[in-house]
């Protein structure tokens, strides 16, 4: 003999075990006819149990209260259905829940519609308590006469019944606008005190004795041009003389063209400086010479 000593079974070890699964397949044969057509009440009580725990560490409190609601329905198998049913008290003591109220500035006005993340909530209305999840939610009221409040909350686990006061603002009238300033008077314009006829005057006269200069020049050339096909250099003297005194004209105009335009622009520049001052003078002298004419100013 080895000495060794057979092991042998307690009696009776496995029979908790084979009376539990017996009881899961017994409740789920029962209630097979409650369940929705093609579902599986045995999967759907799984399903709800495996959510509530997974919700629930996720901080989605009131998404795993729903579900362990659905699996502490007599439909489900009593080991899960006994958990569940232990779960939704202390998911109803983590869930903070807010109450929505018109406030002080708002009293007497009705809550026509809540929402809150964008999903609206019939509770408030109602005067109800509305459950949450921790954190933070944003709210939207709609008063009775259509004012709609945005308000943005931040609810910590385990706070109940937290009041949250609707103050509408009363509205504000615009402010009435600030007259304009005057603008200030316009500076007055310096103006010469000598008249401006003189200017335009030696400009016209510039204008006209050019215009003779012009004249005389071009008839002048003419007649040399003519002169000098025909009878140079035996040319009659009146025929000359004539050329010459069209050349002797049209220096004359320039020259008084030349000194006008001074006198004008000279007018212009200085004539309205200095009070007391004696008047400008303006000389034209005109010299015959030799084959033209000599013209000098003075301003």
């Amino acid at each position: 003999m080895s000495g060794r000593v057979p092991r042998s079974r307690a009696p009776g070890c496995g029979l908790p075990a084979l009376l539990g699964a017996g009881l899961l397949l017994v409740a789920a044969a029962a209630r097979a006819d409650d369940a929705p057509e093609g579902r599986d009440p045995m999967l759907s009580c799984i399903d709800a149990h495996v959510d509530a725990q997974r919700f629930r560490k996720v901080g989605k409190l009131v998404a795993a209260r729903k579900q362990a609601i659905a699996c502490a329905q007599e439909a489900c198998p009593a080991p899960l259905r006994g958990e569940c049913a232990r779960w939704v008290p202390e998911l109803d003591d983590l869930a903070p829940t807010i109450l929505v109220e018109p406030g002080a500035d708002a009293a007497g006005a009705r809550l026509a519609r809540v929402a809150v993340d964008g999903e609206e909530r019939a509770e408030a209305p109602a005067g109800k308590a509305i459950a949450l999840d921790p954190g933070e939610h944003a709210l939207s009221i709609r008063l009775a006469d259509g004012t709609v409040v945005e308000r943005s909350i931040v609810i910590y686990e385990g706070e109940k019944r937290r009041r949250i006061a609707i103050d509408v603002a009363p509205a504000r009238l615009p402010e009435p606008l600030a007259p304009a300033p005057c603008p200030p008077p316009l500076a007055p314009v310096a103006t010469s005190r000598w008249p401006a006829w003189p200017v335009l005057a030696l400009a016209g006269a510039s204008a006209a004795a050019l215009g003779t200069f012009a004249g005389f020049a071009v008839a002048g050339r003419e007649k040399q041009a003519a002169l000098e096909a025909s009878c140079a250099p035996r040319c009659g003297a009146d025929d000359v003389a004539t050329m010459r005194r069209d050349f002797l004209v049209a220096d004359v105009a320039l020259g008084a063209a030349v000194i006008a335009a001074g006198g004008a622009i000279a007018w212009q520049l200085w004539g309205g400086r200095g009070e007391g001052k004696a008047a400008a003078t303006v000389g034209v002298t005109i010299a015959a010479r030799p084959g033209g004419a000599a013209v000098g100013g003075v301003f």
